[in-house]
C-alpha cells in the first residue's frame, strides 16, 4: 500500500508537472525528505530530551512512530519523498504546508486531560490486542482507531485543527499558482474538502493555550507513572 501510493504520487507529478507541490510537512519534519530510516530513541535519549525541556507527549509520540516504522520495516513519508524528488527534477516549487509540529504537540499536551491519558495507555482498553506478540499493520490500525476514540482532544489537535491549517495554506498557494498538486494523508482529505473556502481563524490554530493550574504532587507522580507505563507498553510490543 505504501509503495503503491508513493508510485501514484510520482506518476501524477511526473505527468502534470505542476508549478507547485504542496506537502503535508513542516520545517521541523524536513528530514523526512532526505532519510530512509528512523532511529528509535533510547531511554537515555528520552531523558536527555526531557532535560532539554522537550514536550513529554512529543517524546512519546516520536518513540511510538519510530517503533512502528522499525517494527514494520517502513519509514513514514515515502509519498512526500516521491513528491519532492519529482518536483526537484523539473524545478517545481515545493511548499511545506502543515502546521509546525511543536505547536501541534504543545496544543495537544495542554488540552489533554489526565483521565484520557490513563485510559489510552491501559492495555485493558484494547481487549482484542495481544501486546505480548509482534503487532501487525492491522493491529496498529486498530490501536490508532481506539486511541482516537479515547483521546478526543488528540483528534481535535492532530486532525481537525491541522485540516483547517493545511486548507488555509493550500488555498493561499492555489491562488498564487497556475497548478498545484497536494500530497496529504488520506485522513486529512475530507477535512480539507470540508473547510475549503470556509472562514478559518488561523490565529486560533497557532496559539498555545496557557499552562494548566499548578498540579498537586500526587498528580505529578500520576503523570510520570502513565508516561513510564506508555513507554513500557510500546517497548514490550516491538522489542
Amino acid at each position: 500500500m505504501l509503495q503503491e501510493s508513493s508510485k501514484q504520487v510520482e506518476d501524477i507529478i511526473k505527468f502534470l508537472k505542476p508549478e507547485t507541490v504542496f506537502l503535508e510537512l513542516c520545517s521541523s519534519r524536513l528530514a523526512v525528505l532526505f532519510a530512509e530510516s528512523i532511529k528509535v530513541p533510547t531511554v537515555e535519549d528520552m531523558i536527555a530530551m526531557l532535560k532539554k525541556k522537550h514536550n513529554i507527549f512529543g517524546i512519546l509520540y516520536w518513540r511510538f512512530i519510530a517503533e512502528i516504522a522499525n517494527g514494520l520495516d517502513v519509514y513514514p513519508g515515502a509519498e512526500f519523498r516521491s513528491g519532492f524528488r519529482e518536483a526537484s527534477k523539473y524545478g517545481g516549487k515545493v511548499v511545506l504546508g502543515d502546521r509546525p509540529q511543536q505547536i501541534t504537540l504543545k496544543r495537544t499536551w495542554r488540552k489533554l486531560p489526565l483521565k484520557h491519558i490513563i485510559k489510552a495507555f491501559n492495555p485493558s482498553s484494547y481487549p482484542d490486542i495481544n501486546f505480548s506478540d509482534s503487532l501487525s499493520f492491522s493491529d496498529i490500525a486498530k490501536i490508532k482507531e481506539k486511541m482516537f476514540e479515547l483521546l478526543p482532544t488528540v483528534v481535535e489537535t492532530f486532525v481537525d485543527e491541522r485540516d483547517q491549517y493545511m486548507c488555509h495554506t493550500l488555498f493561499k498557494v492555489a491562488r498564487k499558482s497556475r497548478s498545484v498538486v497536494a500530497v496529504v494523508g488520506k485522513g486529512h482529505l475530507q477535512g480539507i474538502k470540508k473547510n475549503w473556502k470556509q472562514p478559518i481563524k488561523i490565529e486560533d490554530l497557532v496559539t498555545i493555550p496557557p499552562p494548566k493550574l499548578p498540579i498537586p504532587v500526587t498528580r505529578i507522580f500520576a503523570y510520570v507513572g502513565i508516561v513510564v507505563a506508555g513507554v513500557t507498553i510500546i517497548t514490550k510490543t516491538y522489542l
